[in-house]
């Protein structure tokens, strides 16, 4: 089995799609495809470049050159001739927030365009994969047919965050999106989306598309196995990932933390400043090696649903790889979520109010098991692989 698989995000740039990708990737490989990978090529000065991300057994690693302007948006460094003063900062942002009410897709879609200067080696596919977030990785593949008329079987579009229903992103004119999602889909050969409630959304939002459709849970990259139980004096619990309010909401957590019952270990960014406490530790994003330490360490790995949408975080998988209990706080689709993750037997759920969170906490501490807390096989690479070559049958 040959597969391309496509993606605009590098694939040293640390972000749950990122994650989710290369354990994909790895799954076919395992399972004994050949795999070409297409993506833009990294930039290191980007703050979301992670080394320690890794890849092998691809054959062929293809990559876009990026687009200047999108290089300069997302650099991390810049000399002191260029270095941006706190207006010029604000104005950046101002800028960023704008472009993505108005646009369409992601910034990556401007290097789309440089596709045909890939010296690519031409090749006949059975599949060719392409995987979202971000959204513009759809047009990388649908211009790679393009330029290569006939070069697949069939093309799988793997998404995470949809367009029309994303509540992450207010668009000024939903109904663009809407249409242009709908063009999208109708040109897949199937459409896996990685959440069962995004499906179901999707199906009644575009009927004529409905049957193409099905949810695949991502995978993990391997299991997980504690070496040894972990001796801190009170439990430590951590949260690893974005907080930004209008996606969910941190707060009843980081307050459930009055306590003094456990240890709160906090390590990504957000709109919101966590005041410092004794007993609470708040840290910029790290490389996925020093998250992966940081969750060792951890007694308590949380998961904290959005607000509202039908997306389900992408660690509630990750985390499934590992033996540590898992704190899923529910919040908007709550039942719904609950519903498909608790045949798993694999997670402790509560609600999002400082109460229901410490009640749930002291019951782990106190070994009132809810949950089995051992890695879910469904959710390996090798598996999850399997269910998108059983789709090409």
């Amino acid at each position: 089995m040959k597969v391309l698989y496509v993606t605009t995000l590098a694939l040293e740039y640390n972000s749950p799609a990122t994650i989710r990708n290369i354990a994909l990737i790895n799954g076919f490989i395992s399972l004994g495809c050949e795999v070409d990978t297409l993506s833009v090529e990294p930039d290191p000065r980007s703050s979301a470049f992670d080394a320690s991300l890794a890849l092998d057994g691809v054959r062929h690693d293809y990559r876009v050159p990026v687009s200047e302007p999108y290089r300069a948006f997302t650099s991390k460094s810049h000399s002191k001739a260029v270095s941006l003063t706190a207006l010029k900062r604000h104005l950046v942002n101002a800028l960023r927030r704008l472009y993505l009410r108005v646009e369409t897709y992601d910034g990556l879609k401007v290097s789309v365009k440089n596709l045909h200067k890939v010296p690519i080696r031409y090749d006949h596919y059975d599949v060719v994969i392409s995987s979202s977030d971000p959204r513009s990785s759809h047009l990388l593949a649908e211009e790679f047919m393009k330029l290569y008329p006939g070069c697949a079987e069939r093309w799988i579009q793997y998404w995470g965050d949809p367009m029309y229903a994303d509540i992450t992103r207010q668009h000024l004119m939903p109904g663009v999106l809407k249409s242009e999602e709908a063009r999208l889909l109708s040109s897949a050969d199937r459409i896996v989306y990685v959440s069962p409630l995004t499906e179901e959304a999707n199906r009644r939002l575009y009927p004529s598309n409905g049957d193409k459709m099905v949810s695949i849970p991502p995978a993990y990259i391997k299991e997980n196995w504690s070496s040894s139980r972990n001796s801190n004096p009170i439990p430590v619990v951590g949260y690893f990932g974005s907080y930004r309010s209008d996606t969910r909401n941190i707060l009843p957590l980081y307050n459930a933390s009055v306590s003094g019952l456990f240890h709160l270990e906090v390590v990504g960014g957000g709109d919101i400043i966590l005041g410092a406490r004794p007993n609470v530790s708040i840290s910029k994003r790290v490389s996925l090696s020093e998250a992966r330490c940081k969750e060792a360490e951890s007694d308590v790995l949380v998961c904290i649903c959005n607000l509202k949408g039908t997306q389900i975080p992408s660690k509630v998988y990750y985390y499934a790889s590992s033996d540590k209990p898992i704190l899923v706080i529910l919040d908007g689709e709550s039942e719904a979520i609950r519903r498909y993750l608790e045949p798993y037997d694999r997670y402790v759920f509560c609600e999002n109010t400082s109460e229901s969170i410490l009640k749930a906490i002291t019951e782990i501490s106190a070994g009132i098991k809810k949950a089995e807390f051992r890695p879910v096989k469904e959710f390996s690479s090798e598996n999850v692989a399997r269910k998108f070559l059983h789709l090409l049958e």
